[in-house]
């Protein structure tokens, strides 16, 4: 049985979902995003969910194993945190957290979850 990944923040989020979907691990992609339109428009392009406008209310799917956080910089801290809490494993565009407070803040949540928190960077070769 594969897992279903909450993709949170379709602006860059997007160029995630066929990534997710085409994993023969994944079962289902999740769509999060507070602007309906943009996450309509993603829904129709890959024949998904229309999914949520929030992440508290995504949190609280039991169905969703993992969150990859795509949203900007100043959110990745907080969304991280209340992704672990909710018992959610989690991958995050960098940075990480724009101060070291947050920073220890991720690392004793991570601590205390036991769950997965990947820092991921994407480059394209230039």
């Amino acid at each position: 049985m594969g897992v279903t990944v909450a993709v949170v923040g379709l602006g860059f989020g997007r160029d995630f979902v066929p990534l997710y979907l085409s994993h023969p691990d994944v079962d289902r992609v999740v769509l999060v995003d507070s602007d309906r339109h943009r996450r309509a428009s993603v829904a129709a392009a890959f024949a998904i969910g229309p999914g949520y406008d929030d992440l508290p209310s995504a949190l609280r799917d039991p169905s969703i194993d993992a969150v990859h956080v795509l949203t900007p910089v100043s959110t990745h801290a907080e969304f991280v945190i209340a992704a672990l809490r909710a018992g959610k494993h989690v991958a995050c565009a960098v940075p990480m957290a724009t101060n070291l407070d947050d920073v220890r803040r991720i690392i004793e949540e991570h601590e205390r979850s036991g769950l997965t928190y990947m820092m991921m960077e994407t480059a394209v070769y230039g």
